[in-house]
């Protein structure tokens, strides 16, 4: 059974998608919240003395992230392991969001290379 090639899309169509989801990818960013680099772990210390033995370790949070490639370690409160969390996730989206606008970008060029080099 043969199937019929696809046509190539139009390219000002492809274009005109590819900038409308890039326009709306901009958008996104300007919604998110400060980002911060890193990650945030909950851990549990050794009991100081007897006394913490009975209700266990004693948890605290970690910030860890690599600066100037060296790693980087600061305890944090659970209130501020909340808000690092926060800005990490921002981080994450907004890198999400990078790499579709690149995609978005790409089929841009695309058609606009098929569309002027003719």
């Amino acid at each position: 059974m043969a199937t019929t090639p696809k046509p190539p899309p139009d390219p000002s169509q492809e274009l005109a998608e590819a900038t409308a989801e890039y326009r709306e990818l901009a958008a996104r960013i300007g919604e998110l919240g400060l980002i911060h680099h890193g990650s945030v772990v909950h851990r549990h210390a050794a009991p100081a003395d007897a006394t913490e033995k009975k209700t266990g370790r004693a948890p605290f949070y970690q910030w860890s992230s690599k600066v100037n490639g060296k790693t980087v370690t600061r305890t944090l409160s659970e209130e501020e392991a909340t808000l690092y969390r926060e800005w990490i996730d921002n981080d994450r989206e907004l890198r999400r969001i990078i790499k579709d606008m690149r995609e978005a970008s790409e089929r841009a060029t695309r058609a606009i290379l098929r569309e002027k080099v003719k």
